[in-house]
């Protein structure tokens, strides 16, 4: 496939993000922090990519309602996570 195009025309698997760094969100209490970890691993991936990344994924599956809003306000259209033993969670989000 020749670039960022093709791939966007054939799409069969969609690259998210997740954040900067290993310690999972809900453990950081700073929200300024939490907003830099969802937002800006976002926009690295966006310029690497050359197209709009619209999935996250909640590092550990683990994530609260201010968590989940932050995303949102970020721009993705859906969110991941992780059950152990179980089905994943995937959140569709509506503008």
């Amino acid at each position: 496939m020749g670039g960022n195009k093709d791939y966007e025309r054939f799409r069969v698997i969609f690259i998210g993000s997740h954040t900067l760094g290993p310690v999972p969100l809900i453990d950081i209490k700073s929200e300024s922090e939490i907003r830099k970890q969802i937002f800006d691993s976002k926009k690295i991936l966006e310029q690497k990519l050359g197209s709009p990344v619209v999935v996250f994924s909640y590092p550990e599956g683990r994530f609260n309602d201010k968590i989940t809003q932050v995303v949102k306000d970020a721009g993705y259209k859906s969110a991941v996570a992780t059950n152990p033993g179980k089905n994943s969670v995937i959140m569709m989000f509506t503008s």
